[in-house]
């Protein structure tokens, strides 16, 4: 069984109060998981405002 490749990027941005997260996997269902975890993790770890993201909730809207 091979590994498994992805990687992901957060960057600011610099005009919004937001930070961009991009994923990239071997699959679409794995890179929109990947990307609602970090999303999840940057919310926690800045102090985000509104209601906190779930990864459940991301990739659903990921899919839709």
């Amino acid at each position: 069984m091979g590994a498994t490749v992805c990687c992901v990027c957060g960057s600011p941005s610099g005009t919004e109060n937001v930070v961009r997260v991009y994923a990239e996997a071997e699959t679409v269902a794995m890179a929109d998981k990947l990307a609602a975890h970090v999303a999840c993790a940057v919310y926690k770890i800045a102090n985000g405002t509104g209601d906190e993201p779930t990864v459940e909730g991301l990739v659903a809207k990921f899919q839709a």
